[in-house]
């Protein structure tokens, strides 16, 4: 978990407003060197397996969820806005794991995927 640990999604600048970093995090994930999940992201009769330690290492509102002690910081199921689509959320994923929105060629799942992104405040992924 090293590879996650040593990257931030986010970079700052003296406004105050989150810019991407200046080069892309090195970080392609595998589940045998992360474990099972230890959650799951749910949406309207679907989940997405994950895990939290990637997502706060890649997603702002993950971190600040986690950090700021809310009630579900821990929860097994993180509720998805019914809105997102389980495309949108599952490229969102690829891209948290992989660093790359390879495949994502359509138009308006781009659009579904920015999105999410910007719900979850993921700015490299908004920036690409």
């Amino acid at each position: 978990m090293e590879a996650a640990a040593a990257c931030s999604s986010a970079g700052g600048s003296e406004s105050g407003h989150a810019s991407p970093p200046d080069t892309p995090c090195p970080l392609r994930l595998t589940s045998e060197e992360l474990g099972p999940p230890d959650c799951v992201l749910e949406g309207g009769g679907w989940t997405i397996p994950a895990h939290r330690s990637v997502l706060r290492q890649r997603c702002d509102h993950f971190r600040a969820r986690c950090g700021a002690g809310w009630a579900d910081a821990s929860a097994d199921r993180v509720r998805v806005p019914d809105h997102f689509s389980k495309q949108a959320v599952a490229a969102f994923l690829h891209y948290v794991y992989n660093d790359s929105m390879e495949g994502c060629s359509d138009p308006q799942e781009a659009i579904g995927v920015l999105h999410v992104a910007l719900y979850y405040s993921c700015p490299r992924l908004v920036h690409l």
